[in-house]
């Protein structure tokens, strides 16, 4: 009677251990970069939705011959980790967005929140305010963002250096968002269109 010779072919302790470890390193350098992906992500969020603003006010002031300013859009304090996904919902009821049109679509999930700030200066050089577009003074300072710990710096036209000349008109627009949490503390980034300026300030940018 003929017997034929199985081999078992089998993974081994040391082989198990080598494939596990291998494992674990391709995660330990995989997140980081996966979380690296999500942080420019969010940063392309703000860069293109200020570059939309910008474009939304141009045509504005085509029909009107002056900028408009919008209140912080998500309303409330900035998206975070309390929100779902971390984001908030844009809403063009807001003050100021009614004005500007379709700009950010009603619903949009957000990671930023925007805000802007517009003026003007009549023939004698003087700062108008109020208004339909709600303008606001050359000097007017706030900090942007609602939320942020520690608060961001303030900001005005006249600290960005926005030219103050005669019939004249400016608008700049912030997006802030907590792209980094940091224990108690949130990591707030801003990033900052002003009128006719082809960069955009950057405060905090985690990518």
């Amino acid at each position: 009677m003929k017997y034929l010779n199985k081999t078992q072919n089998a993974f081994s302790l040391v082989e198990l251990m080598t494939a596990v470890t291998i494992i674990s390193i391709l995660a330990a350098i995989a997140a980081p970069l996966y979380s690296r992906y999500i942080r420019s992500a969010r940063t392309s969020e703000a860069i293109g939705n200020l570059g939309t603003i910008s474009m939304f006010e141009e045509t504005y002031f085509s029909e009107n011959s002056t900028y408009v300013s919008a209140a912080e859009n998500p309303a409330g304090n900035i998206p975070g980790p309390s929100d779902q996904g971390g984001r908030k919902n844009f809403s063009s009821s807001v003050s100021g967005w009614n004005l500007l049109g379709r700009v950010i679509p009603d619903g949009t999930p957000l990671v930023f929140q925007y805000e802007i700030r517009a003026g003007q200066f009549d023939s004698a050089g003087n700062s108008v305010t109020g208004g339909t577009g709600n303008l606001v003074a050359y000097n007017s300072t706030k900090s942007p963002g609602i939320g942020c710990s520690p608060a961001l710096a303030v900001y005005s036209a006249e600290n960005l250096n926005i030219p103050n000349t005669t019939s004249s008109n400016w608008f700049y627009a912030t997006a802030v968002g907590n792209q980094k949490a940091n224990g108690s503390q949130n990591i707030c980034s801003l990033f900052i269109k002003v009128i006719d300026r082809v960069d955009i300030f950057k405060q905090n940018p985690t990518e």
